[in-house]
């Protein structure tokens, strides 16, 4: 004989199916509630970087800086840029910018970039960046506030992981990036010159960081209130199943225990279900019916005794007669 496999209840069935029901309504509301809020808050950033960075390149000399990124992109200065950096060294850069003639474009320049990064306290920075090729790894700088070094001036650097193959020529889509210089929302702004080439990129970075520790603050809140929900809501859904249904029906099946018929015997002595079960749905169904079905069997047996004993008495005035 085939050993019985083991009881999985429909009560136990219920409480997992309305437990699973309840976590990921909650919890996917939650995240659906997360996901809009972050989505609005990033495209608010990516606005704003981009707005910042569009209304900075309208102040530019894209003519000077045509001028200076051939300057920065020769030999003969990344030699010399090279060597003031090691040396550590702004002298070496400022004449051979005063020699070529751009210094006083320079100052200017810069001065006008330092004023619009000052006076906008959501950035973070603003520069001017050379974009390389499509397959390029590295961009060149050309020029920055006045914290960073004047020999920083044709540096090139590694392109972000998230910029990598794109396409400079074209509009480029902000990014939110995480990396050495903490959370930033980047967005960059072609400059061409008079006859249509593309010369650099206004690039303006707006700093996240306390927006995304706020993020993480607010996911573990929006996470502690979807726990503290998924609690009350389940307590409150297995409190009325456990009410309506499960109890009442472990109540039936303890009583269909009870019932074991008889010859001549009533409907209390054989057992017959007897509840006040008035929930006027299924289980109030279930339970007429089991009522019902054991009611026919005692009466069934009895008739059958009866008929028995009818029998029984017709053979004997049989013999008799």
């Amino acid at each position: 004989m085939e050993e019985k496999k083991k009881r999985f209840s429909i009560g136990k069935k219920m409480y997992l199916f309305v437990g699973i029901t309840v976590f990921l309504a909650t919890f996917g509301m939650a995240f659906l509630a997360f996901s809009i809020s972050s989505g609005q808050i990033d495209r608010y950033f990516k606005n704003l970087a981009f707005a910042s960075a569009r209304n900075f390149a309208s102040f530019v000399d894209v003519d000077y800086f045509k001028k200076l990124r051939e300057m920065a992109e020769s030999e003969e200065y990344q030699v010399l840029r090279k060597r003031a950096e090691e040396s550590d060294d702004e002298a070496i850069i400022e004449e051979y910018i005063r020699a070529q003639g751009l210094w006083e474009g320079y100052v200017e320049n810069r001065n006008l970039l330092v004023r619009y990064l000052r006076n906008m306290d959501d950035i973070k920075y603003l520069y001017i960046v050379v974009w390389g090729g499509v397959n390029d790894k590295y961009d060149m700088y050309l020029m920055d506030d006045d914290e960073i070094p004047i020999y920083q001036t044709g540096y090139y650097e590694l392109r972000e992981a998230e910029l990598m193959g794109v396409d400079a020529s074209a509009e480029i889509e902000p990014t939110i990036s995480h990396g050495d210089w903490g959370w930033l929302c980047s967005a960059y702004v072609p400059l061409y010159d008079s006859e249509g080439n593309l010369i650099c990129q206004v690039g303006c970075d707006v700093g996240m960081d306390d927006i995304m520790k706020e993020r993480r603050i607010n996911l573990m809140y929006i996470l502690l209130g979807a726990i503290i929900l998924t609690v009350i809501v389940l307590s409150g859904a297995n409190f009325l199943m456990d009410r309506n249904i499960i109890k009442p029906l472990n109540t039936i099946m303890t009583e269909m225990k009870k019932f074991k018929p008889a010859e001549n015997c009533s409907y209390d002595d054989a057992g017959v279900i007897r509840l006040d079960i008035k929930s006027r749905d299924e289980i109030e169904d279930i339970y007429d019916g089991i009522r019902s079905m054991q009611i026919s069997i005692v009466d069934y047996l009895n008739d059958i005794t009866a008929i028995q004993r009818d029998k029984e008495r017709a053979e004997k005035d049989v013999k008799a007669k």
